[in-house]
């Protein structure tokens, strides 16, 4: 409840703090001379008991509240609604994201399973990183304008541009070098699982924008479409994977992956732009910068693939020069394209900038505001 009640008042600073002492507390100062000490996996269980411990003493001195039980309130029917349909849409979002890997693990090899589980985990730790963190500014901004469905329209345009331009460049670029990732980090042993990396890779920026419209379609109040969306997507996503372990080699359960979130996406972006009413064009408006950056970026990494293979032997050498490109070609492309973008992408790639240290920033920032024709962004 403490911790609730902070992120509710945005306090996610105090947060991120309050948890890096916790755990620097229980892990380094407790749980490490504890293992030194010859406690073994004891030495995990007490660090683990002090790190959740310090972590709620801090959320509650932070956050006090009453400690008396509370059975009913005026809104509790209506918070018990709420309740039920967000377990229920969590669990069958949950389902969706394991049945591939029960299935897999059910019909195909040991091997098999473990290069499917492996890559799967590789594609999406990145994604479901950058999720964890800001769904939660979104769910408690969110909120907070829950009633102005103005802001909470131009809040949708805004994270579908930001989806497409901070996700897709890199995860389209890592599909079509897949070959060279995996041969750098995982050996040649691995060679055959860059099939299954490139449509999971394909498939991380539509969880990106189905994680950051969920948010603002809950406090729209129209919670209860999600699960209408994910229900049948989940069934569909059942049957095909179970059709597709069957009768296709194990890639193509990867690509069915990415068909099924490229739909659910579609579905959920339209569920938030019919709630939040904003229209298809604005959609597109939002959505074409970072679909420029993301095609010229992955093109530019590919070919800058093509280039370091032929002048180097080791596949890190490839790598190496992957990254490198993409590091450039994206800043790059962003600062290009910055005419293509929203107005709310622009306003926030501009507080991005203004981060930054001295006149870079300030030009940068400059340079965001500004409007296509003149003027400044408001």
């Amino acid at each position: 409840t403490p911790t609730m009640l902070l992120r509710r008042r945005m306090q996610f600073k105090w947060l991120q703090l309050s948890g890096v002492a916790a755990y620097a507390l229980g892990y380094l100062g407790v749980g490490l001379p504890l293992a030194l000490a010859g406690w073994e996996v004891g030495a995990l269980v007490v660090a683990y008991l002090v790190h959740a411990a310090a972590v709620l003493a801090l959320a509650v001195w932070k956050a006090p509240h009453s400690l008396a039980p509370l059975f009913w309130h005026p809104h509790a029917t209506g918070s018990m609604r709420f309740g039920v349909t967000a377990l229920a849409t969590n669990l069958v979002n949950w389902a969706m994201t394991g049945v591939d890997r029960l299935i897999v693990g059910k019909l195909f090899s040991v091997t098999a399973a473990g290069l499917y589980a492996q890559m799967h985990a590789f594609a999406s730790s990145p994604a479901l990183t950058l999720l964890g963190t800001v769904q939660q500014v979104l769910y408690s901004a969110g909120a907070a304008v829950q009633d102005d469905h103005a802001r909470l329209r131009s809040a949708l345009a805004t994270m579908l541009g930001a989806a497409v331009l901070f996700a897709a460049p890199a995860f389209l670029s890592i599909a079509l070098v897949a070959d060279t990732v995996v041969l750098a980090l995982y050996g040649p042993r691995w060679e055959g699982a860059a099939a299954l990396l490139a449509p999971l890779a394909l498939a991380m920026p539509a969880i990106v924008v189905t994680g950051l419209v969920t948010p603002l379609l809950w406090n729209s109040g129209q919670i209860g479409r999600e699960l209408l969306v994910q229900l049948p997507v989940s069934l569909a996503w059942a049957m095909l994977c179970l059709l597709l372990a069957l009768m296709a080699p194990l890639p193509a359960i990867g690509w069915g992956l990415a068909s099924v979130l490229l739909l659910r996406a579609v579905l959920m972006s339209q569920a938030a732009m019919r709630a939040l009413q904003l229209p298809l064009a604005d959609a597109v408006r939002a959505l074409r910068g970072g679909a420029v950056v993301a095609v010229a970026t992955a093109l530019l990494v590919f070919v800058a693939d093509l280039v370091a293979r032929r002048m180097f032997g080791a596949p890190a050498a490839w790598l190496a020069v992957d990254i490198a490109i993409g590091a450039i070609a994206m800043p790059v492309g962003v600062l290009l394209a910055s005419r293509l973008f929203a107005p709310g992408l622009r306003f926030l790639l501009a507080q991005l900038a203004g981060r930054l240290p001295g006149r870079l920033g300030t030009s940068l920032a400059a340079r965001f505001t500004s409007r296509p024709h003149g003027g400044t962004v408001q």
